[in-house]
């Protein structure tokens, strides 16, 4: 049960990189297509779907006005729980039914979102689509994003067809709760986050654009 618990984290863990583009690091190009993003974080509730090679699996996404965002995946209740909070500085997790966790998180969310998404020139391309009314971009192969959304990537496919997008966006402020442990439980503190089974195939293999470290 607590493998997959953990297995479940680690793919929740992925959601604070749900912004890939925000850090896309552009010194290794002399000339850059620019996106301009709003200057203070964008609220949103929506529903994500991990592709993977065991199935969909469901989640609801959140992000509030502080930057902090967090994932409750299906089902409710008792399913996985990922938790970043830009206030505490952690990363919350529920890793079995009553059981949660915490470590300090890996990138700190910063008060102010940066301003600008720096692309390879020439690689982003405006689509005839939107997302919560806002205009959507296609900014590397089998990626989408939404710069009105502080550069969220709302889909991304990998060449076998894994990977995840968010639906149901809606531009609002999530409840309060939903970015902290439930009140009265015991939260085991950690020192760093915790590793998945590498046997495990699941969305937390699938890097962020941001992820990638330049050569």
């Amino acid at each position: 049960m607590l493998k997959t618990f953990i297995s479940g984290v680690a793919v929740g863990i992925i959601a604070l990189y749900a912004f890939g583009g925000v850090y896309a690091r552009t010194t290794l190009w002399q000339q850059a297509d620019e996106l301009a993003l709003p200057n203070h974080w964008v609220p949103y509730v929506a529903t994500r779907v991990f592709h993977t090679a065991h199935g969909d699996q469901i989640a609801r996404a959140y992000r509030n006005s502080r930057g902090s965002t967090a994932t409750y995946f299906q089902p409710d209740g008792v399913g996985p729980v990922t938790i970043h909070n830009a206030e505490t500085g952690l990363t919350y997790a529920r890793v079995g039914a009553k059981d949660w966790i915490s470590f300090p998180l890996e990138t700190a969310i910063p008060q102010t979102p940066p301003t600008v998404a720096r692309y390879k020139r020439n690689s982003v391309s405006r689509l005839e689509e939107t997302v919560a009314s806002f205009p959507v971009y296609a900014v590397l192969d089998g990626v989408k994003m939404v710069p009105e959304l502080n550069g969220l990537i709302v889909a991304i496919r990998n060449p076998n067809g894994f990977g995840d997008e968010l639906v149901d966006i809606v531009v609002q402020e999530p409840s309060a709760e939903l970015f902290l442990p439930p009140s009265g439980v015991a939260v085991k503190r950690l020192s760093s986050r915790p590793v998945a089974p590498v046997a495990e195939r699941d969305p937390a293999s699938i890097r962020q654009p941001s992820q990638r470290k330049p050569h």
